[in-house]
């Protein structure tokens, strides 16, 4: 739960149960979010965390349990002077609604290579108020 680079997580929970999980991380090489968004700024990648391992389970899901993991998380970002950047999988189309309501902005599109050598597209976002300063 706590990944490698991990500056901050958090998790929900409930009755001893794990509901859902975020972390905020220092960026990796080749990160497409936050190659996009040092490029369009200008800025340099100690100023950027990644918002990383957002998940809620099946019975927490559609409780608002992921905005308010997200909410911390980038949350967390400001207050230590981070600019937050993330992607998702475009077939998560609940999770790219919920970033859209909290207000992120969509950087461009990367894709991911995953088990099977299956290529997967996915959306890079900024977080709220990162383009503006």
């Amino acid at each position: 739960m706590h990944p490698e680079g991990s500056l901050s997580a958090r998790v929900a929970g409930s009755s001893g149960e794990v509901l859902g999980h975020a972390a905020i991380c220092d960026l990796e090489d080749g990160d497409a979010a936050a190659a996009m968004l040092m490029k369009r700024l200008d800025i340099p990648a100690t100023e950027i965390a990644v918002l990383a391992r957002l998940f809620v389970g099946p019975t927490a899901r559609r409780s608002g349990t992921g905005q308010r993991l997200a909410e911390a998380a980038l949350a967390y970002a400001v207050e230590h002077r981070r600019r937050a950047v993330f992607d998702v999988m475009e077939k998560d189309s609940a999770a790219i609604r919920m970033y859209e309501r909290l207000g992120c902005v969509m950087l461009g599109r990367t894709s991911h290579q995953v088990a099977g050598g299956r290529v997967v597209p996915a959306l890079c976002f900024a977080a709220p108020g990162v383009l503006d300063s």
